[in-house]
C-alpha cells in the first residue's frame, strides 16, 4: 500500500469538511470527534505502510540494501528481479525478526502464502540465496538464515578459516598440525615413484 488509495483520500476529505460544518454551526464536541477520526485514520494508514515495508522485499545489489533509495531511482536502476519465491522467503524471514530456521521458513511459507515445499528443496534455494547475497548464513547457526550481512569481524574470521590462515596463537590449527606426521625430505624421496 505505497499510495493512500482514493477512498480513504474521500474519507479524510470528509472528515475535514465535517469538522468545518461542526465548527461553524457551533458544534465543538463534534469537530473534536471529527479531528479524532482523521488523526486515527492516518496513523492507521502509516502503520499499514510501515508493515507493508516491512514484508516488502528489500533489493539488493551485491548485499547492499537499496531500501533508503526513492522509487524513482529504483526504476532507473538495473536491479536483477528476484522471483516469486525468493520474494516470500526475504519477506517470512524479515517477520521472523530477521533470522529464521529452516522449520520457521517451511511453517511461515504456509502460513502466510499457502505455498510447500520440500526441506530439500528450500535448502537448496536458499543456498543459490546466499551466494547471491540475498540472505546470510547465521554465523554458528547450521540452517539458520538472516537478511541483514554478518559482522566484518566474523565474515573475516571465517575466510581466513577457509584460506587456511592461521595466526601463532590459534591452537585449532596447531592442534591439526601436531596430528601430521613429520617426515625427513629424504623419507619423502622415498616413497615416491618418480
Amino acid at each position: 500500500m505505497s499510495e493512500i488509495p482514493d477512498s480513504v483520500n474521500d474519507i479524510l476529505a470528509f472528515f475535514a469538511e465535517a469538522k468545518r460544518a461542526y465548527e461553524k454551526n457551533g458544534q465543538h464536541q463534534k469537530a473534536v470527534r471529527m479531528v479524532r477520526f482523521d488523526n486515527d485514520l492516518r496513523l492507521l494508514v502509516k502503520e499499514v505502510e510501515r508493515l507493508d515495508a516491512l514484508t516488502r522485499p528489500i533489493p539488493t545489489i551485491d548485499g547492499e540494501s537499496l531500501a533508503d533509495l526513492p522509487k524513482d531511482l529504483l526504476a532507473e536502476l538495473s536491479i536483477t528481479k528476484t522471483d516469486d519465491l525468493e520474494d516470500q522467503l526475504v519477506t517470512v524471514i524479515n517477520a521472523a525478526g530477521g533470522e529464521a530456521d529452516i522449520d520457521t521458513i517451511l511453517i511461515y511459507l504456509f502460513r502466510k502464502f499457502k505455498v510447500v515445499q520440500t526441506r530439500r528443496f528450500l535448502q537448496n534455494k536458499l543456498w543459490r540465496m546466499t551466494q547471491k547475497n540475498l540472505l546470510f548464513s547465521v554465523d554458528g547457526k547450521k540452517g539458520h538464515y538472516s537478511t541483514t550481512p554478518p559482522e566484518p569481524d566474523a565474515l573475516t574470521s571465517e575466510i581466513d578459516e577457509l584460506l587456511g590462515d592461521t595466526n601463532s596463537n590459534d591452537t585449532r590449527h596447531q592442534a591439526k598440525s601436531d596430528l601430521s606426521p613429520m617426515r625427513d625430505d629424504d623419507a619423502w624421496d622415498d616413497d615416491c615413484p618418480f
